[in-house]
């Protein structure tokens, strides 16, 4: 575990306010949750960080409730975390209701329930399902950890903390707009589902307009790399067409230079 503290190099931290579970500002959370389910709901910070060349992602929470027994060790939120490694990628931000801005998109997709782990990539236009063994799901204290099989990067991020119920198709319970204390409602017309948003400013906005900006800084030197491999080929065209003319003018001159010669 030290070894492994020491290789590991932080690539984001990124805190997020607490007690802020309340999606737009208008959510009701479920009276009957205890305190800590309560605060399971509530993202508090998010790191990435390289491990040896992979990606591993912490998500830390108010609290860790496992009220179902869920062998992930919680089972009160869905996580959902987004990762864009490059330009172009999916808009749609899964279920949870959001979308990216607009010329953004992500390219992995991993979303934890607490009984299930699911990876998904995309490669062009759809999202495809990896195997989930490949992602190591840990948790402890108030923290869930991800060791992933994704090279590591400066990348940024999507991420979003639901409330879970097992008899719900999806496991994820939609805020509805009823007044019952113990449903989870919003004042919102078909509101987000996520009772939280990783965000670097007022989240109450990113639910109105149900798009949700990413958090870090992607460096995706692919760009750069096809922009300088397209100048030094126009360097190339232009020094193969200034040797080809030296070429073909070296003999006009030897043949001037003999007459001159025969003329003397």
């Amino acid at each position: 575990m030290l070894i492994s503290a020491v290789l590991a190099t932080l690539l984001l931290n990124a805190p997020d306010p607490s007690g802020d579970q309340k999606g737009d500002g208008t959510y009701h959370l479920p009276e009957n949750l205890s305190s800590t389910e309560l605060n399971t709901l509530d993202l508090r910070n998010f790191t990435a960080s390289d491990d040896n060349g992979k990606l591993t992602l912490e998500v830390g929470l108010g609290a860790l409730a496992n009220p179902l027994g869920a062998p992930m060790g919680f089972s009160t939120s869905i996580v959902d975390i987004f990762i864009k490694t490059r330009v172009g990628g999916s808009v749609k931000l899964g279920e949870t209701g959001f979308e990216t801005p607009p010329g953004q998109g992500w390219q992995y997709h991993i979303h934890l329930s607490g009984f299930e782990k699911e990876f998904y990539r995309v490669p062009k236009m759809e999202p495809e399902k990896l195997n989930a063994s490949d992602l190591q799901v840990s948790a402890s204290g108030s923290n869930i950890q991800i060791k992933t099989p994704i090279p590591a990067g400066k990348y940024e991020y999507w991420v979003t903390v639901s409330l879970f119920d097992p008899l719900t198709p999806s496991g994820l319970v939609a805020p509805v707009n009823d007044s019952n204390p113990f449903h989870l409602s919003s004042r919102l017309n078909n509101p987000p589902v996520p009772v939280d948003v990783l965000s670097e400013s007022d989240q109450g906005r990113h639910y109105i307009q149900r798009t949700l900006p990413g958090v870090g800084n992607l460096q995706d030197i692919r760009p750069w790399i096809l922009l300088a491999m397209g100048v030094l080929g126009m360097i190339g065209v232009v020094v193969a067409t200034i040797v080809l003319m030296n070429r073909r003018n070296a003999p006009a001159a030897k043949q001037d230079y003999k007459y001159d010669a025969k003329l003397d």
